[in-house]
């Protein structure tokens, strides 16, 4: 036996007591509001990022590899990579900064008159951030 109730729970015909469309304009000026905020979160994200990063998605052609020998070579070659990486969006700035900071070490033990000892410092940074020696 069929009950009326159960006969109105199945008809597709009935309409929804409750529509988006009527209550829509409700929920516009709440989502300019967090449309707003959101840009603004972006905005302050992006202005955290020092100049420089991403601004280009490639290696420019004339991009040269300084000369040199010993750990002032090594060095400079491996700083000029990571000015690249970094300018090309290739290493976010954890990973920058925390070459930069295994730079400016070698860089020191460099200046010390330790070459072999510097050398070895570029070459565990290059082989723990995945670049080939």
């Amino acid at each position: 036996m069929r009950r009326d109730s159960d006969s109105a729970e199945h008809d597709v015909s009935r309409k929804p007591m409750l529509t988006f469309r009527h209550h829509a304009p409700a929920f516009r000026p709440a989502l300019v509001v967090l449309a707003m905020a959101s840009m603004g979160l972006a905005a302050q994200a992006q202005s955290s990022v020092p100049a420089g990063y991403g601004v280009r998605p490639y290696t420019p052609k004339d991009f040269h590899l300084p000369e040199g020998s010993g750990c002032a070579g090594d060095i400079a070659r491996w700083k000029a990579i990571q000015s690249n990486d970094y300018a090309s969006g290739n290493v976010s700035l954890k990973v920058y900064n925390q070459i930069q900071n295994e730079i400016d070490h070698a860089s020191a033990v460099c200046q010390e008159g330790q070459d072999a000892q510097a050398r070895k410092l570029v070459a565990a940074s290059r082989a723990r951030h995945g670049y080939p020696q």
